[in-house]
């Protein structure tokens, strides 16, 4: 990849190289260092954090600690040694001054955005003629989950919500619209406390084109992840989208800057999974969380994780590098 980088840049002299995650940047720092071609560190998270916690490296395994070390002091130099940098969230930026003190380059927050045209208001007659299909009744309340279910998401926290919602409304129904569930998520259903519940449980999966109209069959959204070390740095793109349809959604805290958006949208509710009594709280203000809910929320968000919104940032970067001697 390094030759054929290199190659490229002798026959087409570029000004910017955008480098995508820590793999590209480890080719633009090459080049940079050799051409003197200016490069955008765009991080998309704590790539080297985020394998550790995922267990791609476990750390009992002296190959995968040494790893660590070498990625970890490789993601020093990229950092200090490249003209911009592009994150997901505000909160991370302080961490990234912390790993490279002698950073220079500035850092530009673009958070994971939705085409608000692909995600548009759904009708009242598509949403009931989508639900029919699903079999949830037209004046359900619909709670959905949408997107992978790898480690990172917290799938039987998901459960346990909906089970406390569920056990004081008949009316309340879980949609999963993900591709992964199998016979082992199907298992761990059968094991719980809802096996009861079964019937109100729907999964459906869904390509991108279909997405807009599953998801905009929800009344509330559902979002919780590990709030690990590397999740400062993560972003949702399905909080979006359900923004976008002016779905509000229910997250847990410690997760990139999903606590700060939410209070400045007033898009949902952020609890501590920790607290026992977080549920039951959440259960007992649902008409408060459906009124947050609807057009308004939809254009709040719109600002803020719309497309033109990270189209104006990538285009000032461009600017701002390109002026640069």
């Amino acid at each position: 990849m390094h030759t054929t980088a290199l190659r490229l840049q002798w026959r087409h002299r570029f000004g910017v190289v955008h480098c995508r995650s820590y793999p590209a940047m480890q080719v633009g720092y090459f080049l940079r260092r050799l051409t003197g071609v200016k490069t955008i560190f765009d991080m998309r998270g704590l790539w080297v954090d985020d394998r550790v916690e995922g267990q791609l490296w476990p750390q009992e395994l002296w190959l995968y600690r040494r790893l660590y070390r070498h990625y970890k002091r490789l993601e020093q130099r990229l950092l200090e040694g490249t003209d911009a940098v592009v994150v997901l969230t505000e909160r991370v930026v302080p961490e990234l001054r912390r790993l490279a003190p002698r950073m220079q380059a500035p850092v530009t927050v673009i958070p994971c955005c939705a085409d608000f045209d692909h995600f548009s208001a759904v009708t009242t007659a598509h949403k009931r003629t989508t639900r029919a299909e699903i079999g949830i009744h037209k004046d359900a309340l619909v709670i959905a989950y949408l997107g992978s279910l790898g480690t990172v998401y917290l799938l039987d926290e998901m459960f346990r919500l909906f089970e406390t919602i569920a056990r004081r409304r008949e009316d309340a129904h879980l949609l999963l619209i993900t591709q992964d569930w199998s016979d082992r998520h199907e298992a761990r259903l059968a094991a719980s406390s809802l096996t009861d519940l079964r019937h109100r449980i729907h999964v459906r999966s869904a390509h991108r084109d279909e997405v807009p109209r599953v998801l905009g069959t929800a009344d509330i959204m559902l979002s919780f992840r590990r709030a690990t070390y590397s999740q400062m740095a993560c972003s949702p793109t399905k909080l979006a989208e359900a923004f976008a349809l002016g779905i509000p959604a229910i997250s847990n805290a410690g997760v990139g800057d999903i606590d700060a958006l939410t209070r400045i949208l007033d898009a949902g509710m952020v609890i501590d999974l920790h607290d026992p009594a977080a549920f039951e709280r959440v259960a007992a203000n649902l008409d408060s969380l459906l009124a947050k809910g609807g057009g308004r929320l939809r254009h709040r968000a719109q600002k803020h994780l719309g497309l033109e919104r990270a189209r104006h940032a990538y285009r000032r970067l461009y600017a701002q590098l390109e002026a640069m001697p």
